[in-house]
Parts: C-alpha cells; structure tokens; sequence
C-alpha cells in the first residue's frame, strides 16, 4: 500500500512541476529553416493545424499554436526550436 501511496505522490509532483514549467514557458515553437527539409510531419502531427508548408519550409502560426511542442519532438530533423 505505501509503494502505491508513492507511486501517485512521485506523478502528482511530476504532474505539478510540467504544468507550472508549461505556464513559465512562453516562447512558441520556431521553425529553422535552414534545418526544414519540408517533410510535413510536423504538419500531419499539429493537433490545431498550425504548421503549414510555404516554400517546403515549415511554418508556424503563432496565434493558432497551442504550444503542446509535439512538432519538437515529431521533426527528424529537429529543425524546429
């Protein structure tokens, strides 16, 4: 029982620490162009259609993104920032 109490106290802490690291952080996600290759996964994977190709270089408008960052950790290149 007390594994099970510490197990929920260690993702209730972890839950609390990524919530007020999301709400600190306000920079949005920054496309490096000279790293894009214009793969588009990043704009398959944008769950508010934010990114979008011009040129066959990603795009992100700022005032659609949500900031979720799961274009960060979807580039294979890790163009964006």
């Amino acid at each position: 029982m007390y594994k099970m109490k510490k197990k929920y106290l260690i993702l209730l802490v972890l839950s609390v620490v990524a919530l007020t690291l999301a709400a600190i952080t306000t920079a949005k996600p920054v496309v490096n162009e000279l790293d894009c290759s214009g793969c588009g996964d990043c704009v398959d994977y944008c769950p508010v259609a934010a990114i979008s190709l011009q040129d066959n270089k990603a795009v992100i408008d700022a005032d659609k993104c949500i900031d979720c960052k799961i274009c960060l950790s979807i580039c294979p290149k890790n163009a964006i920032e």
